[in-house]
């Protein structure tokens, strides 16, 4: 039984769906107190000590540094997610594109990019 509040992205959201799926395949079933849009909405609530928020960890780092809030360590570790990308070979990439797949492919050095 959880004795704190719990913030959770919006139910329609794909990083709720994930979660929300790991936590159902562990006989455990979500109820959120508080829905919200954006994950520097869900560290700004538990900032001002609303609840537990359901963050990547990546985007609560600075929030982490500076003392402002703290990680929760939990039993299990929720399994990382991939991402792909997908583009037509006979239309060129932007630069930006181009950059961006650099980007990920430094980030994740597994990525094969052809």
């Amino acid at each position: 039984m959880v004795k704190y509040p719990l913030i959770f992205l919006e139910p329609n959201s794909n990083s709720r769906k994930y979660v929300e799926k790991f936590m159902l395949s562990k006989g455990i079933k979500i109820s959120s107190d508080f829905e919200l849009g954006s994950f520097d909405l869900l560290l700004e609530f538990a900032k001002i000590n609303l609840g537990i928020a359901c963050v990547v960890k990546e985007f609560s780092g600075d929030y982490l540094e500076k003392g402002l809030l703290y990680e929760v360590n939990i039993s299990e570790e929720i399994p990382s997610r991939s991402i792909g990308v997908c583009y037509l070979k006979s239309v060129p990439l932007s630069l930006a594109s181009i950059k961006f797949v650099e980007i990920l492919s430094s980030a994740n050095p597994s990525l094969k990019i052809k």
